[in-house]
């Protein structure tokens, strides 16, 4: 307990302890008061009621008499029954006479009483004159029944009146004299209480000035005790900030309580610092692999960037790519070279796809690993990769278990590889529908004038075959427009097959049509020509309205070196094969023979 705690303690413990012996004192004090007001106070009080009630009794008896008289007066000459009543009135004038006796035996008894209860000189002298009327009272009565005449009783009766007056007196100056009495007992008593409760209130006081200058003496004491300790915490705590070993010393007062906060500050202080470093490490490389995969175009190229990544953030391990075209197709390692852990073919049979979270596959988990799993004395940890909101593959890490820092990378490579993909993918499908025509699903103008300014821009020679369906006006006039899409579709299949997968065959609207076939020459462009022919032919026979397309056929550099010169000669070219009656194909002349006259060749 600190010195403050002690001092304040033994002051309270002081004042509680006072407040209680004052509190009984008081009580007691109060306690025997209140008795001795029941003894000296109410008893007496009492007592002096009682006479007064006798004197009264003592002075009403003769003129209760007197009553009595006049009626047995008027009864004289009465009958039978007066007499009788006269005899009951006698009775009730000896009844009042020994009622006066008695109220007069009473008072003497009471005035013994209050004597007895009084104990005071004042009192007892009124006690004393009280007696003495009393006395007189008692003669005066007695003279009043003894007297025999009228005369006799009317001087017994005002000497009974003179000294039932003079009691009367005197029970009201005892009275006044006991009330006085009373009023300065009860002052005195209150000045008592006062004084009790006032050294009480002192006591307290006195105990709190003291409690007062000890606390503060103590708070002096500890505030510089204070100021040195937070000082030397202050020193403590820069040090520990600066990463350099603290000592704390157990034994000061002041920093022994303080002693754990400070060691357990300075440890969270240190893994809040690896903590830092870790995060601005993580993060750091998380831009980066962002930074890496923002530079990919293609899907080629965001899954190598990816694989470089992984490699990085687990470089005591092997890292390896299984993807899959969607959630349904085939797995394939990204990476040939390095081996994979499982013999996983659908993503939909991966378990860390199905639970949508990161798999570690120690080897003591036994009968828990995945069952797909080749390598059994092998750790490998497995992180699913979602790509527009599809599983479709999983990044594994092979050879070593990884810390916490190194699945957070791992994730974060498959992470942002989904969301990469995801980013080509949307873009290559927009690009794509800008691209192509929606009735025939080929290629439109803009992806033919994309593909020919990449062409323009390296030496490769290319071939381009204009098509135009013959009389398509009148199909869409004679069957409607439902027939002529109809023919559209068809003739889009018949380039399909006709070409190759690296060539070209876009629908520039309309009817018209152009086939580019990349690294070949008229030669090849001629033989895809009569393909184009004969297949259309072919389709045609179980078609519900035959049609023919005549072509033209041109090539770079034979015609030109650039696009818009080579196109411009295979629209010459058909333009011939139309006039010379359609339904044919007509490679067009090359610049050095001179143009008197385009050959027409193919079928009329």
């Amino acid at each position: 307990m600190l010195p403050k705690s002690r001092a304040l303690s033994r002051m309270l413990t002081t004042q509680v302890v006072a407040s209680v012996l004052l509190t009984g004192a008081v009580g007691s004090w109060m306690w025997q008061h209140v008795d001795a007001q029941r003894t000296h106070v109410e008893l007496p009080r009492q007592t002096i009621q009682a006479m007064q009630h006798q004197a009264f009794t003592v002075a009403r008896a003769p003129f209760a008499s007197l009553a009595v008289d006049m009626a047995t007066t008027e009864s004289e000459g009465g009958t039978g029954s007066d007499a009788a009543a006269f005899s009951g009135s006698v009775l009730n004038v000896d009844g009042h006479k020994q009622s006066a006796n008695k109220a007069i035996a009473e008072a003497h008894a009471s005035l013994n009483v209050l004597e007895g209860l009084a104990g005071r000189s004042a009192i007892s002298a009124n006690i004393e004159q009280a007696h003495m009327a009393l006395d007189a009272v008692d003669a005066a009565n007695a003279f009043y029944w003894a007297a025999e005449t009228p005369q006799t009783q009317a001087t017994a009766l005002s000497e009974l009146e003179l000294t039932s007056a003079s009691f009367q007196e005197v029970i009201s100056t005892l009275q006044s004299t006991f009330d006085s009495e009373v009023r300065a007992t009860q002052t005195a008593t209150a000045v008592g209480m006062l004084v009790m409760w006032a050294t009480l209130v002192t006591l307290c006081l006195g105990i709190a000035i003291i409690t007062r200058r000890k606390v503060s003496a103590v708070d002096a004491s500890e505030h510089a005790a204070l100021t040195a300790a937070v000082e030397d915490l202050t020193v403590t705590l820069e040090r520990a900030i600066d990463g350099e070993s603290v000592m704390i010393d157990p034994d000061h007062r002041i920093l022994e309580p303080l002693a754990d906060m400070i060691r357990s500050a300075t440890e969270k202080m240190q893994d809040l610092r690896t903590t830092t470093a870790r995060i601005r490490q993580r993060t750091s490389f998380t831009h980066q692999l962002m930074d890496a995969l923002d530079l990919s175009d293609t899907e080629e190229e965001v899954l190598r960037t990816a694989m470089r990544a992984g490699r990085l953030a687990t470089p005591n391990a092997m890292f390896q790519l299984l993807m899959a075209d969607g959630p349904e197709g085939d797995v394939e390692a990204q990476t040939p070279d390095c081996p994979s852990a499982c013999s996983l073919n659908s993503p939909q049979n991966c378990p860390a796809i199905r639970k949508g979270r990161t798999l570690f596959n120690r080897p003591e988990a036994g009968l828990s690993r995945c069952p797909r799993l080749t390598q059994e004395d092998t750790s490998v940890t497995c992180t699913p990769i979602n790509v527009s909101g599809q599983s479709v593959g999983i990044a594994q890490v092979i050879g070593t278990h990884l810390d916490e820092g190194e699945v957070e990378d791992v994730e974060a490579v498959a992470m942002s590889l989904g969301a990469r993909l995801s980013t080509v993918r949307n873009m290559a499908e927009r690009e794509l529908e800008a691209g192509t025509d929606p009735l025939t699903e080929l290629p439109n103008r803009r992806a033919l004038n994309e593909k020919l300014v990449r062409l323009d821009l390296t030496d490769l020679p290319y071939c381009v075959v204009s098509c135009d369906l013959d009389h398509f006006k009148s199909i869409n006039d004679r069957f409607g427009h439902d027939t002529g899409d109809r023919c559209l579709q068809l003739f889009a299949e018949v380039m399909r097959d006709a070409c190759r997968a690296s060539d070209l065959p876009v629908r520039m609207g309309g009817e018209e049509f152009v086939m580019l076939l990349p690294g070949v020459g008229m030669e090849a462009g001629i033989s895809v020509a009569k393909r184009v022919e004969m297949f259309l032919a072919k389709a045609c026979e179980n078609f519900s309205t035959p049609f023919t397309v005549s072509m033209g056929v041109a090539a770079r550099p034979d015609h030109g070196d650039r696009s818009e010169t080579v196109l411009r000669v295979a629209d010459q070219a058909l333009y011939m094969a139309k006039e010379a009656g359609r339904n044919q194909y007509v490679p067009a002349p090359l610049p050095e023979a001179g143009t008197p006259s385009l050959e027409v060749v193919g079928s009329a």
